[in-house]
């Protein structure tokens, strides 16, 4: 019962983290759009170069 439990909560809050890192880089002092960020983080060049520096 409590491992069932632990695992919805654990997986929750992993979620919660990786969202919260993509909007932490998508509205951080340099504004990146998510599809850059996504982009980028899957091996895809940015856009612009500067932002696959940030990222």
């Amino acid at each position: 019962m409590f491992q069932k439990r632990n695992t919805i909560l654990f997986t929750f809050l992993l979620l919660l983290l990786v969202v919260s890192l993509l909007l932490n880089i998508s509205f951080g002092q340099v504004a990146i759009p998510i599809k850059e960020v996504f982009k980028s983080l899957l091996g895809s060049p940015a856009s612009k170069e500067t932002w696959e520096y940030i990222i």
